[in-house]
């Protein structure tokens, strides 16, 4: 290869990487800063949750649980924000026995029928689709 067309090909990919570069910062990093934070989701529920160091969690979808699986992206998307939002306190999925549960669901409409299932009362609802709950007596 001469130089000359070394130096077209440093070019090139230069090029192809400054365009890159204005792809991410004008188009990808725009769209998601429209997007809420995922954390502004559970502030309430963080301060409810003040002094726990455990709670519940409950949702109307399934989440997925093992390494590599890929059946449930939305509800596992759901739980993850919520554990990451809510961190130090740990969320036990499917734990509907804890002295406090965060129910968590993808559609807002079915949250009485959860907290029927779960045997739980809402302690506080906090969103459309999330509550603060508690073990009936």
């Amino acid at each position: 290869m001469s130089f000359r067309s070394a130096g077209v090909v440093a070019c090139a990919l230069a090029a192809i990487g400054l365009c890159r570069s204005i792809w991410f910062h004008a188009v990808i990093e725009t769209r998601e800063a429209r997007e809420p934070r995922s954390d502004v989701r559970y502030q309430s529920a963080r301060k409810l949750l003040a002094g726990s160091a455990v709670a519940g969690y409950v949702s109307d979808e399934p989440v997925d649980d093992a390494p590599g699986e890929v059946a449930h992206l939305s509800s596992t998307k759901r739980y993850q924000q919520a554990l990451y939002a809510l961190a130090p306190v740990v969320l036990r999925y499917g734990d509907d026995h804890a002295p406090l549960v965060l129910v968590n669901l993808g559609d807002p409409a079915r949250m009485d029928l959860v907290l029927r299932e779960h045997n739980l009362q809402a302690v506080s609802l906090l969103t459309p689709g999330l509550a603060l709950a508690k073990p009936r007596p």
